[in-house]
């Protein structure tokens, strides 16, 4: 592979890590086991369209990870 992208590695950042970062406090520690395969989110959702007017619910995304044990890792 040639080019500027395959000499340059730029790390990435959650939004998380910038907001407790800008506080000032300590970064997140990591979970000591990673064994989990299925991670779970919930959170509320509130919208407004013209024609059906607001809406309030909730959203809901799951994760599952089919590889190695040995690569397992998951940010949030």
């Amino acid at each position: 592979m040639r080019g500027t992208a395959s000499t340059i590695a730029v790390p990435t950042r959650a939004v998380f890590d910038v907001l407790r970062a800008l506080r000032h406090e300590p970064p997140k520690a990591e979970p000591a086991d990673m064994d989990e395969k299925t991670r779970i989110a919930v959170t509320p959702v509130v919208s407004y369209n013209p024609a059906s007017g607001v809406g309030i619910g909730i959203a809901g995304s799951a994760a599952f990870y089919e590889g190695s044990r040995r690569t397992l890792e998951f940010r949030s």
